[in-house]
């Protein structure tokens, strides 16, 4: 079964990330981390070779748009050269973008997994999860 596009996934998730990555009872529901794997996937599939990056700060990181009320210690993204793919956003930006939309200000920015990285963790995923058969490079 063919997935959705990695633009239309990523305004689909945004719409749903409007309470803070939690569920309406206050639960949390979502994980950075595995948005961001599920994102490789689909560019995996589109014939792009992602890698994942993280961000954090001697404070907490508050994303401007959950105005305050959401506070992180870390966050995780997939990007593909220097494009952004992360949902907080409805559709792809530059890294240099980025932070100053998500954040409001420059961060320092690590990567997390480099390309192969990304896809052994992507087939990990897929060998428990069933949704699809694993990707090569």
């Amino acid at each position: 079964m063919k997935m959705n596009s990695t633009l239309d996934y990523l305004a689909e998730k945004h719409s749903t990330l409007i309470n803070g990555y939690r569920t309406l009872d206050g639960k949390n529901s979502e994980s950075c981390g595995l948005i961001a794997l599920e994102i490789s996937q689909r560019l995996l599939e589109e014939g792009k070779y992602p890698h994942l990056k993280s961000v954090s700060d001697k404070e907490y990181l508050v994303p401007l748009m959950f105005k305050g009320n959401v506070k992180w210690g870390l966050h995780v993204f997939c990007c593909e050269h220097d494009i952004v793919y992360d949902p907080i956003l409805d559709k792809p930006t530059h890294i240099n973008n980025y932070l100053k939309l998500v954040f409001g200000k420059r961060l320092s920015v690590r990567v997390s997994a480099n390309e192969l990285e990304t896809i052994l963790m992507v087939n990990r995923m897929q060998k428990y999860s069933l949704t699809s058969k694993p990707t090569s490079l």
